[in-house]
């Protein structure tokens, strides 16, 4: 929401990964900037997951707090309720999106909660 606020105000915006969505509330698309993937974690206690989305794919790690480190991939243009992993079929889109996971992967202040 940063770079939204600090425009619609009129002020630089401090340091983020974000992206201002005003042209979209202006009904201007065609001038809305991108994010070339999106990258979250939950870093929940007991399971945790992580994953990436990459135009019509997505990349998931679940259960990481029990040692899983295998991605699932859903093509979501095809599979919306995300029911077929297709990983085996793509290495190579796999292996793209561990790339993006691993760049984007930050240790928070308080490690207790890291992968």
């Amino acid at each position: 929401m940063m770079p939204i606020l600090a425009e619609l105000a009129g002020i630089t915006c401090p340091p983020t990964d974000g992206i201002s969505f005003l042209p979209i509330l202006k009904g201007e698309k065609e001038k809305q900037k991108e994010h070339e993937y999106l990258y979250w974690e939950y870093p929940d206690a007991r399971i945790g997951l992580k994953a990436v989305r990459w135009g019509n794919w997505k990349g998931i790690i679940t259960d990481i707090r029990k040692g899983n480190t295998v991605m699932e991939l859903y093509d979501l243009d095809n599979d919306l309720q995300e029911l077929h992993d297709v990983a085996s079929v793509h290495p190579d889109i796999v292996e793209k999106l561990q790339h993006y996971m691993d760049v984007s992967h930050e240790t928070p202040e308080n490690p207790k909660f890291c992968f």
